[in-house]
């Protein structure tokens, strides 16, 4: 080894010290990563320490790109790109808790801030600080999430539950406080609702309605979200579509969700339920896997 070589070796630890110390820390994701949901809690954590005075960015990902399109104040404010990461930028990982627990990482001032600047009336929601609140009316929103929760075995395993008990409650909570007359299906598997669910809803609502097939999964958020009358289902994007049901009808919002998450995350029980909604916190026989 030459004395080159030596001097380098030595200095090489001083150097990433020194360039480590920006004034910029940047919050780095996985790849391919968390989903919009997921997103969403990274950026309410960002928006929380620009509030605080600290340059707090999200590196984003190409997949994530569609939604930050539709949420441009998030993409100019609180996002970077890999390519303009610098080298002297300070850089951590998400906690295991994924910033996701309500009244620890974040609460409903931090929800009502980031939603009323960042979300509501953005291309994502433009209209929805038109929202006439004036009838009760509206179509009671189930979103009903399958996709890889069903589709992976190991994922099954952790977050499958048996839905029909579920909506059976989340429905008679609903129609306890005002008649249901009728429910919009919002899914990213129709078909499987459509025949799985179908009957048994006509057997509970006059009316039942489901998304079309080619709606988009911002139009799936849409209509979740803007829904004043909501059942949930144990993912990060309904409980956004929850926090901004919740902010966007305040006290005249109604939404259910289910007390549990996943069984490999805290016991089985969701720490993201704001405390304003109306839980399901045990189902007959458990939350058994579907």
């Amino acid at each position: 080894m030459t004395p080159v070589q030596n001097r380098f070796g030595a200095l090489k630890p001083l150097v990433t010290r020194t360039v480590r110390r920006g004034r910029r820390l940047v919050l780095l994701t996985p790849d391919p990563g968390p989903r919009f949901g997921n997103f969403l809690y990274y950026w309410l954590h960002a928006d929380m320490r620009r509030r605080r005075g600290e340059t707090y960015l999200v590196l984003t990902r190409d997949h994530i790109q569609p939604w930050l399109e539709v949420l441009p104040a998030v993409r100019d404010e609180l996002t970077t790109q890999r390519e303009a990461v610098r080298p002297w930028d300070r850089r951590e990982w998400p906690p295991t808790s994924q910033f996701q627990r309500f009244g620890e990482d974040f609460g409903p001032s931090d929800l009502k801030v980031f939603i009323e600047d960042m979300i509501l009336g953005s291309p994502l929601m433009p209209d929805a600080r038109e929202v006439d609140d004036g009838g009760t009316d509206d179509p009671v929103v189930l979103n009903v999430r399958r996709g890889d929760y069903y589709a992976i075995p190991e994922f099954r395993r952790s977050y499958g539950f048996n839905l029909e008990t579920y909506m059976d409650e989340a429905l008679r909570r609903i129609n306890a406080r005002e008649p249901v007359r009728t429910i919009l299906v919002v899914s990213d598997d129709v078909a499987w609702c459509r025949e799985n669910l179908g009957d048994r809803l006509r057997a509970m609502v006059p009316e039942v309605r489901f998304i079309s097939p080619a709606a988009t999964p911002l139009d799936h958020f849409r209509a979740v979200a803007s829904a004043r009358r909501l059942i949930g289902a144990n993912s990060t994007f309904s409980y956004w579509a929850g926090y901004v049901a919740t902010v966007l009808h305040g006290a005249r919002a109604h939404v259910v969700m289910p007390g549990f998450h996943s069984r490999a995350v805290n016991g089985g029980r969701a720490f993201q339920l704001d405390v304003r909604w109306d839980v399901v916190r045990d189902l007959p026989g458990g939350w058994s896997a579907a």
